[in-house]
């Protein structure tokens, strides 16, 4: 009796100073040493006194907030001893709630402050030995896994987010591999993930799916980057074999690209079906961005693995239309650097195309000449441009029956006003506006539905010395079309194109856009017609892709079956210079 009434009493001290150490917490302040002297004392009193008894359970309770509150302790001086001690009262607390379970809003209230303590080590993640914590982390989750104790799971699955993944995922975006070093580092960063994403894995409540989210985001940014490091080693290598090797391992980076983006964007969506909470900005953002690293996955795959640079520019063009799409429609907040890039990726690879078909033409064109000084002069020039493609990070191995195609922008402008005239006039005709109506276009095409064939008018000069219109639907509509770069000039004349519209009270407004060639000027066109919105309010202004516009119409016109047209499609965006 006498050594139960101590134990209580030396417990009872001991929470005592427990509670301080919690007030001091609450005050944004870590308690004095002299605070966590006491508490040693204290343990190793009551420890001897459990021991004595053969007290497991109460020994167990007693270790596991001791750990804890030594990792306070710690949190300044320490933070990896701290984490190793938050750990260690985590895994004392499982042991004893093993041996029998806590009353549950007690074990909640347990875990609360272990959130608290959690949340203190999270600011200052950066100094923490990730190497070790995912270690430790790994050991504790596979336990509670084992004992499939919930409320601990989460707990484990919110540390590696905030603990662990966000440490990658900066360390990730800092890193520039211009070295082996920094290659192999990236690797190791890489394997150092895998079995904490193998863990998360196994796990199967909402917060989990967040988490092998960011973890497959995290391994598909390290992949991109070592990518990239090897695409200009390729370039300057001289070595076949080394080559060779290089290549071996740009065909598997490519494909981990293509299943990691891919399981990235899945757990996402999975994350946010079961998550109870309305899409703000920052999940749209998020969403579009792993949505966009699938769609370059995929452009990377056919551009440095495959070597199908025709595929591969089908690929850019997908993702400008996402752009453009998620830019104007959806207004999600997509970075201007990002955007440049893919203008570039986009500018490069446009270049290399016309030289690498333009070197196919002149082979084909050489078997044909019947004179031998000019066969030698063409397989020449065959040859320098040869050289010239070695100037290139691209390496073509399709031609797919493109061939070289010169003319002048104003021919393209005006063939795309022409042809999308005529498939006005087709629509006008032969179209249906239905449920299957894509609803970009359901505007326009009700327009043109509703509106007299001679009204649809080519070129209409409406006031002499103003801009002409594109395509008048009068009383319904005006259509301008922009198929060269939209610079300084052109937005001029797009004002006063609008300035135009308001005086002949045209009400709405359609522009299209050649955005394949004005990627890097997206959010320069946005800001654009963002102020002519607010300064042209009465006006309904609509923009979209001519290539969209064009590949819909031929849709539509395809699906009511009673088009006369018969142009083929890849031909005509040849054309129409895209």
């Amino acid at each position: 009796m006498g050594s139960l009434l101590k134990s209580r009493e030396l417990e009872k001290r001991f929470n005592e100073i427990g509670k301080k150490i919690k007030a001091c917490l609450k005050e944004g302040t870590i308690p004095d040493k002299r605070l966590f002297r006491e508490l040693d004392m204290e343990f190793k009193k009551i420890k001897r006194v459990y021991e004595d008894q053969g007290d497991t359970l109460n020994m167990l309770h007693v270790e596991h907030n001791y750990l804890l509150y030594k990792s306070v302790e710690r949190l300044q001086s320490d933070i990896n001893s701290s984490f190793h001690m938050f750990v260690g009262a985590l895994f004392k607390l499982i042991e004893r709630h093993k041996l029998r379970e806590y009353p549950q809003e007690s074990f909640k209230r347990m875990l609360g402050m272990y959130r608290w303590i959690s949340s203190l080590i999270e600011n200052r993640r950066k100094d923490l030995d990730l190497k070790k914590v995912g270690k430790n982390w790994i050991k504790l989750t596979k336990e509670a896994k084992i004992l499939k104790i919930a409320d601990i799971l989460e707990l484990c699955t919110q540390m590696s987010i905030n603990i662990i993944l966000k440490n990658y995922e900066e360390i990730t975006e800092n890193l520039k591999i211009t070295s082996v070093k920094e290659y192999n580092f990236a690797k190791r960063l890489e394997d150092r993930i895998r079995p904490i994403l193998g863990i998360l894995e196994l796990i199967e409540i909402p917060l989990a799916f967040l988490a092998t989210s960011m973890s497959y985001e995290i391994l598909y940014k390290l992949n991109k980057k070592r990518l990239h490091y090897l695409v200009r080693s390729l370039f300057f290598e001289k070595s076949k074999d080394k080559k060779t090797r290089i290549q071996g391992e740009i065909d598997k980076i490519t494909k981990n690209m293509l299943n990691f983006s891919k399981l990235s964007l899945k757990r996402y969506e999975k994350y946010l079906k079961l998550r109870e909470k309305d899409e703000d900005e920052n999940v749209l953002l998020a969403s579009s961005l792993k949505e966009l690293d699938k769609l370059a996955a995929s452009y990377y795959f056919y551009a440095y693995s495959k070597k199908d640079i025709f595929t591969a520019w089908q690929r850019l063009d997908t993702i400008k239309h996402y752009i453009v799409r998620k830019v104007f429609t959806e207004k999600v907040p997509l970075s201007q650097n990002l955007i440049t890039y893919f203008g570039e990726e986009w500018a490069v690879l446009y270049v290399f195309a016309k030289l690498y078909l333009l070197k196919e033409e002149v082979r084909v064109k050489s078997q044909l000449l019947t004179q031998e000084w000019e066969k030698e002069i063409f397989l020449q020039i065959y040859s320098t441009l040869e050289g010239l493609e070695d100037l290139f990070k691209y390496e073509g191995k399709h031609t797919r029956g493109y061939t070289l195609k010169i003319m002048t922008a104003q021919f393209s402008g005006g063939f795309s006003e022409y042809f999308i005239h005529e498939l006005f006039r087709e629509f006008f005709e032969n179209g249906v506006i239905d449920e299957k109506t894509p609803d970009e276009f359901r505007e326009l095409f009700e327009c043109i539905k509703t509106a007299r064939k001679d009204s649809i008018i080519l070129n209409d000069h409406v006031e002499k010395d103003k801009p002409d219109i594109d395509i008048h639907i009068r009383g319904k509509c005006a259509v301008f079309l922009k198929n060269a770069k939209v610079d300084s000039d052109v937005v001029k004349q797009i004002w006063k194109e609008i300035e135009l519209c308001k005086k002949k009270n045209i009400k709405k407004v359609f522009y299209g856009i050649n955005f394949i060639k004005n990627l890097e000027n997206i959010e320069y066109i946005k800001n654009t017609f963002d102020k002519i919105a607010e300064t042209f309010k009465e006006i309904d202004v609509h923009i979209f892709d001519i290539k969209d516009l064009v590949s819909t119409l031929l849709s539509e016109l395809g699906r009511c079956g009673k088009s006369k047209l018969n142009f083929p499609e890849l031909d005509l965006y040849k054309v129409l210079d895209y």
